[in-house]
């Protein structure tokens, strides 16, 4: 597609035409109108999963240690950080997909 006289802009231009007659032929597999997942919805999906996840780690030490009060403690310190963990991640995991646009 490219000739020597041709400039990289040019090529561009090209593949933009081509993409728009045929998105097969786009030069991004990005969706560049997909919402990008802001912050607090983030902090919102990690909370509700660390809700269930709490009540599920508790049940279980309970169960273990047959003591309310250390299933809670467990449960508690387990998602605490967990939460933290999950957050972390999903940026990390948002900034890839934002960086591998470029």
């Amino acid at each position: 597609m490219s000739t020597k006289d041709e400039s990289p802009l040019d090529s561009l231009r090209a593949l933009d035409a081509m993409a728009a007659r045929d998105p097969a032929h786009s030069a991004s597999k990005v969706d560049a109108t997909a919402p990008v997942e802001s912050r607090s919805r983030s902090l919102t999906k990690s909370l509700s999963w660390r809700i269930i996840a709490t009540v599920i780690t508790t049940l279980v030490a309970w169960n273990i240690t047959g003591s309310f009060a250390v299933g809670a403690g467990i449960g508690l310190a387990d998602s605490l950080v967990k939460f933290i963990a999950y957050y972390g991640h999903e940026r990390a995991w948002l900034k890839l997909r934002t960086e591998s646009r470029c």
